[in-house]
C-alpha cells in the first residue's frame, strides 16, 4: 500500500508495545501460581496485539492486512478480561489494573478507527449489521 505509514511508526503501535512490556514486567514478579495461570495468559494476549499488527503490516493484500488487525483487536479484548481478573483477584493493585484497562480501551478505539480507515481506503465493504464498536463494557465496573 503506497503512502501508508508503517505500523511500527504509529503511536498506537508504540503504546501497545510499551503497555505489553509493562504487563510482562509485572507478571514476571507475581507469585508462581498466579504467574503460571493468569499472568501468562495476560502476557500472551497483550504481546499478541503488537505482534499481529506488525505481521499484518507485512502481508501482501489489504484483506490479509485487515485480518491481522482484527486478530489484534481480539487480543486487546481478551487482555481486558485478564486485566479485570488480575485486579479482582489482587494479583496487581486495582489502580494498576484500572490503568492497564484504560490503555486497552483507548487502544481499542484507535485500532477500530484504523481498521475502518484501512477498510475504506482498500475499498473493502463491511457486512450489514456488523458492529465493531466497543460494546457495553461490563468488566470495567468490577475494577
Amino acid at each position: 500500500m503506497m503512502g501508508v505509514i508503517p505500523i511500527e511508526e504509529l503511536e498506537l503501535f508504540r503504546t501497545v508495545e510499551a503497555w505489553a512490556d509493562e504487563i510482562w514486567r509485572e507478571m514476571v514478579r507475581t507469585e508462581p501460581f498466579a504467574r503460571n495461570t493468569l499472568g501468562m495468559q495476560l502476557a500472551r494476549a497483550a504481546d499478541s496485539v503488537g505482534a499481529n499488527m506488525a505481521e499484518g503490516d507485512g502481508r501482501a493484500t489489504p484483506k490479509d492486512r485487515l485480518r491481522f488487525l482484527e486478530i489484534a483487536r481480539g487480543s486487546l479484548k481478551e487482555s481486558r478480561v485478564w486485566i479485570a481478573r488480575t485486579g479482582r483477584r489482587g494479583i496487581v493493585e486495582r489502580e494498576v489494573a484500572r490503568r492497564w484497562y484504560g490503555v486497552a480501551n483507548d487502544s481499542l478505539k484507535k485500532l477500530n478507527a484504523l481498521i475502518a480507515y484501512r477498510r475504506k481506503t482498500a475499498g473493502i465493504v463491511r457486512e450489514d449489521n456488523e458492529d465493531y464498536g466497543n460494546e457495553i463494557d461490563t468488566l470495567r465496573p468490577e475494577l
